[in-house]
C-alpha cells in the first residue's frame, strides 16, 4: 500500500510539473500578441507624425505639365523668282518649326517641317495669270518641342519678284493668236484693255483666257506702267496712278525713301534663276523697284556688292525684259550721253543728261544711271557680262 500511494504521488508531481510547463508557454502566447499590438500602435503613431509634417496637398492646383514653345518671332517674307524664301528668329525652346500657308489669311494649311530658321517656297509662282491675279501668299511659323506647338504665331505676307506691269489700250479692234497654253486665235475689241507682263521685239506680252498673246507697241495707246513707287528721285516723290501694286514693308529695304529688294531677295532671285555670265560680274535690273543690282560671283553662287536707283523704260518704250542677256559693245560717249553699256541691240546702261530723273521708268528704252555708276559699270562689267531685266 504504501508503495501504492508513494507512486501515485510520485505521478501527481509529473502532471503538476507538465501543467506549469504548459502555463508558462500560454502565457508566453497571451504576452505576445500584447506586444505586437503595442509596436503597431507605436508604427501608427510615427506615420501620423510624418503626416503631420509632411506639406498639405491643395486639391484646387494643377499638376505642372511642360509649358508649349514660345512663338516664333521676326518672320520676313523674302521675294524671289517664282519663289518665296521665309527666315525667322532662332526660339530657344523650339525642337523643330511648322509652317503654314494661306491664299486669303484666313484658311493656312501645313505645307514643312524644319529644322533650320529659314525654309524655300517653291510653289509660289507670281508670274501665271494675269496682272490682277499675281498671288500674294500669307504665311505662319510655329515652334515645336515634344509635340507642342507655339500657341500663336506671327503672320507674314509677300508675293514673288515681279517685274514692271503696262496696262495697255488697243487702238483698234484686232485678231491675235495665242503662244503657249491653249491654242485660241482671240478678236479683241477697240479700246479694251489688258495687262502687259512683259516687253520685247517691240510687243507687249500679256496674258488672257489661259494663254499668251503679242500685241505690237504700234497696235496700243494710253500706256501706264505700274511698279514699286515708295521712291525720291531729286527731291521729287512720284505718285498718282503709280504704285497699283505694292509690297508689304517686309518685302524690300528702304533706305531715304527709296525701296528695293533686300540682300537676301536679290541673291536668291539670281542664284535661283540659274543665270550664268562670260565674266565674273552679273547686273539684275529691277524694273518693279527702278533698282540696278550688280553681283559678283558665278553662276548658282552670285553675291550682290553694289545697288543703285536707275530709271528703265517708260510704258510707251519699255526696256525689253528678260533673262540671257549681255552686254556686247562699250561706247564712250553716245548722243552726248557718256558711259554706254548696250546689252540688245542699243538698249543700253548708260550715264545721264542733266534733265534726268530717277526711280521712274521715263527712258525710251535704255537704263539711265547716274554718272559715277555708268562709268563703273563700262570700266568693270565687260562684254559677256550677263544682264537680266526682270
Amino acid at each position: 500500500m504504501k508503495n501504492y500511494y508513494s507512486r501515485t504521488v510520485s505521478l501527481l508531481l509529473a502532471l503538476l510539473m507538465v501543467m506549469s510547463s504548459l502555463g508558462m508557454v500560454f502565457a508566453a502566447d497571451e504576452a505576445a500578441p500584447a506586444e505586437s499590438a503595442a509596436d503597431a500602435e507605436n508604427i501608427e503613431v510615427e506615420e501620423l507624425e510624418e503626416a503631420a509634417t509632411a506639406p498639405a496637398l491643395n486639391e484646387n492646383e494643377a499638376v505642372a505639365e511642360e509649358p508649349a514653345p514660345a512663338p516664333v518671332t521676326g518672320v520676313v517674307v523674302h521675294p524671289e523668282y517664282n519663289s518665296i524664301t521665309l527666315t525667322w528668329d532662332k526660339g530657344a525652346d523650339a525642337g523643330h518649326y511648322e509652317v503654314c500657308r494661306s491664299l486669303d489669311n484666313k484658311n493656312f494649311s501645313w505645307c514643312a517641317t524644319t529644322k533650320a530658321t529659314s525654309w524655300r517656297d517653291a510653289k509660289a509662282n507670281g508670274t501665271v495669270g494675269q496682272f490682277s491675279e499675281a498671288r500674294t501668299y500669307y504665311y505662319r511659323v510655329f515652334a515645336v518641342k515634344n509635340g507642342l506647338k507655339s500657341i500663336s504665331a506671327q503672320t507674314a505676307s509677300g508675293t514673288c519678284v515681279r517685274p514692271m506691269y503696262e496696262r495697255v489700250t488697243f487702238k483698234r479692234a484686232i485678231s491675235l493668236k495665242s503662244h503657249g497654253g491653249r491654242k485660241a486665235k482671240v478678236k479683241f475689241k477697240k479700246g479694251q484693255t489688258v495687262v502687259a507682263q512683259g516687253f520685247g521685239g517691240g510687243k507687249y506680252r500679256f496674258w488672257y483666257n489661259g494663254s499668251y498673246f503679242y500685241a505690237s507697241y504700234t497696235r496700243v495707246r494710253n500706256c501706264r506702267a505700274y511698279y514699286q513707287t515708295n521712291s525720291v528721285a531729286n527731291g521729287k516723290k512720284y505718285s498718282g496712278i503709280w504704285g497699283w501694286m505694292n509690297y508689304a514693308s517686309n518685302n524690300v529695304t528702304s533706305y531715304k525713301g527709296i525701296r528695293f529688294y533686300d540682300k537676301i531677295s536679290a541673291e536668291n532671285f539670281v542664284n535661283h534663276s540659274g543665270q550664268s555670265s562670260r565674266t565674273g560680274y552679273l547686273i539684275w535690273v529691277s524694273t518693279y523697284t527702278q533698282h540696278m543690282y550688280i553681283f559678283q560671283g558665278s553662276r548658282g553662287n552670285w553675291k550682290l556688292i553694289k545697288d543703285w536707283e536707275v530709271s528703265t523704260g517708260a510704258a510707251k518704250s519699255p526696256t525689253p525684259t528678260g533673262f540671257g542677256k549681255k552686254i556686247h559693245k562699250k561706247l564712250k560717249k553716245h548722243s552726248g550721253i557718256k558711259w554706254w553699256s548696250p546689252f540688245q541691240t542699243m538698249n543700253s546702261i548708260h550715264g545721264q543728261r542733266s534733265s534726268y530723273s530717277f526711280g521712274s521708268p521715263q527712258s525710251n528704252g535704255c537704263v539711265r544711271n547716274f554718272d559715277n555708276n555708268a562709268k563703273w559699270v563700262y570700266n568693270a562689267c565687260k562684254k559677256g557680262t550677263g544682264v537680266i531685266v526682270y
